[in-house]
């Protein structure tokens, strides 16, 4: 993203939600109803005249959003197994973009601790916004601004109320894409060194793209990449999912799950008329700290 202003991924990603919310054929694979206020650029006069998911499906983006739905609704059934089942009471979202958590489930809000970490200028537009909608400071959530080319999470971390001894549910989607093979694993170490045994981070990865069994998505992925580089954020690094888990795995992380676009489909997508499915080139790792 370019310095001093917020991030255009993180505003698609809002619109992507808020079509979806707005216009998606019920039973919906993802319910945000806060999205439609952080989306902007192309997003707000269409969703303003309720075309906006039309104009979508005519584009053929159904695998993107399908994606983006998938692994929000995953990360918040896996944040709430981890209450229930793991003792996990601290929450930090990772590059927190537009995530409208905060509004949207009151319910897990006040059973954690939530650390929103971002990018300064993403970061301002966002308090700025959930100010808009009424939600006011409160003791648990804390609003960590961080410049990731120069503090590690970690470090960002360690300089807050962030409490080493608790298991903590680390939500990393959206971010991986867009990083160097040595700020993943570096972000990973500095995770590990400040995170209690038992503590999770779910993160999406995208696949190398000789691993793609069709040429469509394998054109699909070359669309993504130019596009994601014509607005300065650029994906520099595709995965091979049993090199990464090895290698995830020397950090002192155990592979809890590596789901596929075929797992996702299984879960969220079956028997769905508009179309709607996961992403062809991502899949969803959740680690647990040894």
């Amino acid at each position: 993203m370019e310095a001093g202003k917020p991030s255009m991924t993180a505003q698609l990603v809002a619109g992507l939600r808020a079509a979806h919310f707005q216009s998606g054929i019920r039973p919906l694979v993802f319910e945000d109803p806060y999205a439609a206020h952080f989306t902007g650029g192309v997003f707000v006069e269409p969703l303003a005249r309720s075309t906006l998911q039309a104009e979508l499906d005519r584009m053929a983006l159904q695998p993107i959003q399908g994606g983006i739905l998938g692994r929000a609704r995953h990360a918040d059934e896996a944040l709430e197994r981890g209450i229930t089942e793991n003792g996990i009471r601290q929450f930090v979202l990772l590059g927190a973009g537009n995530d409208s958590f905060l509004l949207r489930r009151p319910d897990l809000v006040k059973q954690l601790q939530i650390f929103e970490l971002d990018h300064p200028a993403s970061q301002r537009e966002k308090r700025a916004k959930l100010g808009e909608l009424g939600f006011e400071p409160r003791s648990n959530v804390h609003f960590v601004a961080v410049d990731f080319e120069r503090e590690s999470a970690g470090e960002a971390l360690a300089r807050t109320g962030f409490d080493r001894e608790v298991p903590a549910f680390f939500n990393w989607l959206g971010v991986v894409t867009y990083l160097q093979s040595n700020a993943i694993f570096e972000t990973l170490r500095s995770i590990r060194a400040v995170a209690a045994p038992g503590s999770q981070i779910l993160f999406d990865y995208p696949i190398a793209t000789h691993l793609l069994t069709r040429e469509e998505d394998r054109a699909r992925a070359r669309e993504v990449q130019a596009s994601t580089e014509a607005v300065g954020e650029p994906r520099p690094v595709k995965h091979v999912p049993a090199e990464l888990a090895r290698e995830v795995g020397a950090l002192g992380f155990e592979v809890v799950s590596d789901l596929s676009p075929e797992d996702l489909a299984a879960l969220y997508f079956a028997g769905r008329s508009d179309g709607l499915r996961p992403n062809p080139e991502n899949r969803l790792m959740l680690l647990r700290a040894r």
